[in-house]
């Protein structure tokens, strides 16, 4: 289940290195979809394309399983400026350097999550028709306080009043 895919990078961020403080933020809402699901996971995905496109690869594909590599499947070759590490790539054009946050959920919703497709997009969200797992330059415009702008204003809802 996937609830939003092509999030644009902020060209206007420019965080000091190791400085968290000067650190850009991101913000979206999210809905989760009316779906149960006993065992599932929330995953937050940053694709670190800057990385794959200087290193000559302008759209690049998101495999989990092989998500830390070092940008060619060439052991002769030489590490991509930003890979995680000199492990070698089991296909060409992967997206070799991300951050991933997890956290375990309980969805209380009244459809199985079952029902709804692998790739699932809400309907609104305007990056939807981009290739599902494939990744490029992707670039939006955001707010001084970090809402992504251009897109309808219930991904731009703050919800921290929101109770549980």
């Amino acid at each position: 289940m996937v609830l939003l895919d092509h999030i644009p990078h902020n060209e206007m961020s420019s965080p000091m290195k190791l400085v968290e403080k000067s650190y850009t933020p991101y913000r979206v809402s999210v809905k989760i979809p009316d779906m149960k699901c006993d065992k599932c996971s929330l995953q937050f995905l940053y694709l670190m394309t800057d990385k794959t496109v200087n290193c000559g690869i302008p759209q690049c594909f998101y495999n989990p399983l092989d998500s830390a590599c070092k940008g060619s499947t060439d052991p002769n070759a030489a590490t991509c400026k930003g890979a995680p590490n000199n492990n070698v790539c089991t296909e060409e054009n992967l997206c070799f350097s991300n951050y991933h946050s997890c956290t375990d959920v309980i969805i209380l919703g009244s459809q199985p999550i079952e029902s709804f497709p692998a790739d699932y997009q809400p309907e609104d969200w305007p990056f939807r028709k981009e290739k599902f797992q494939y990744y490029g330059k992707e670039v939006g415009d955001w707010s001084t306080d970090g809402w992504l702008l251009g897109v309808p204003s219930n991904y731009s809802t703050s919800f921290d009043t929101l109770t549980c």
